[in-house]
């Protein structure tokens, strides 16, 4: 990966992040989501929130509230993220895969792990 990759994908990931912007209803919580997003995507021993939220100069309470408390538009995120994909996906012959394969979290006490309920899961 050349230097160039890495600063376009920066700017890729921000164009991204802003369509979904209407969905947390103010802008707080958007810049919030793409810190957090970003923070996935940095070197970093640990994604844990702290490390992240220090990477971004946020407190990690702030970090840890917007994910534990923050509402928003859950059906126009997901409306948002179908017309990305089918946008950037256009093709005739492309088909896509959806695939959960994520570990069940365990405990109640930390951030993220309580069950995520499902709206109109296929």
């Amino acid at each position: 990966m050349e230097a160039t990759d890495i600063v376009d994908f920066g700017v890729r990931l921000h164009r991204f992040i802003r369509e979904f912007k209407d969905c947390f209803g103010r802008l707080e919580p958007a810049e919030r989501a793409e810190r957090y997003v970003r923070g996935q995507h940095v070197n970093l021993p640990r994604k844990s929130m702290e490390p992240i939220a220090d990477e971004a100069g946020i407190e990690p309470r702030a970090l840890q509230k917007f994910l534990g408390g923050q509402r928003w538009d859950d059906r126009l995120m997901t409306t948002r993220l179908e017309q990305t994909v089918m946008r950037d996906h256009a093709h005739s012959q492309a088909i896509g895969i959806v695939d959960e394969s994520g570990f069940a979290k365990k405990g109640d006490k930390t951030p993220g792990v309580q069950r995520q309920s499902r709206r109109g899961a296929c």
